[in-house]
């Protein structure tokens, strides 16, 4: 397995680096979670302090996690920091009932002069046992999918950590984890998107039309001749 970062980490179950002030809050919440967490003898999600913290470090995990071409990688150091993303979970299995993935190659398409280079897409599975990166490599070249568009894999606490500070309601964090956690989570219908160096996030329903999808875009970075009209 590649590793593409350079440089030494520090890989901790508790350890989160500091991300400003304003961050304390956040990076508290972390470890409380995670001191209840064990408590309760579950696995743990291995938390890296960030090589150097952008304006959303403090809302994005930097959790290990291993992309389609076999790398290994850091989420938010290696996957966010600095750029415009769109983030979404799914399975590869899930796509034959509540398929999402061909309305976002729609969206790449639509905004093919910036993908790649100031845009990028992170699909997250949440079938890490089913959906290795040979699988998904499989599926990327199956949808078409161009470069800045990386599916993602790795341990399941890692995952799971990722999917719940993107999409649940945070006090889930704080407690012992609800029996029916999926209650209140919207990871299947929504994807998150943001430009991390203006610390400026929303979401969209993932199966909108992708004209609607592409227009988004513009309200965090994108200047308008970058975005089609919609009607």
């Amino acid at each position: 397995m590649q590793r593409t970062r350079r440089g030494p980490t520090r890989r901790t179950a508790l350890a989160v680096g500091a991300a400003g002030a304003a961050s304390l809050p956040l990076v508290a919440l972390w470890r409380r979670g995670l001191r209840s967490r064990a408590v309760h003898g579950e696995e743990l999600p291995e938390l890296v302090e960030p090589a150097r913290a952008g304006r959303s470090a403090h809302l994005i995990p930097n959790v290990p996690v291993i992309d389609h071409r076999g790398r290994e990688r850091l989420f938010y150091d290696d996957l966010v920091r600095d750029r415009i993303v769109a983030i979404h979970f799914f399975t590869s299995r899930g796509e034959t009932l509540y398929p999402i993935l061909d309305n976002l190659v729609r969206v790449q398409r639509l905004l093919a002069h910036r993908f790649g280079k100031s845009l990028f897409f992170r699909s997250v599975t949440l079938d890490p046992e089913h959906d290795t990166p040979e699988r998904l490599a499989e599926l990327a070249r199956d949808k078409g999918v161009g470069p800045g568009w990386d599916f993602l894999t790795g341990k399941r606490e890692n995952l799971a950590f990722l999917k719940g500070y993107l999409f649940l309601q945070r006090p889930t964090l704080t407690s012992r984890p609800s029996a029916t956690p999926e209650v209140s989570c919207c990871s299947g219908g929504l994807v998150r998107y943001g430009n991390e160096s203006l610390s400026r996030w929303g979401s969209f329903p993932a199966k909108v039309t992708p004209e609607f999808i592409a227009t988004r875009f513009q309200w965090i970075g994108f200047r308008e001749e970058d975005c089609p009209r919609v009607g």
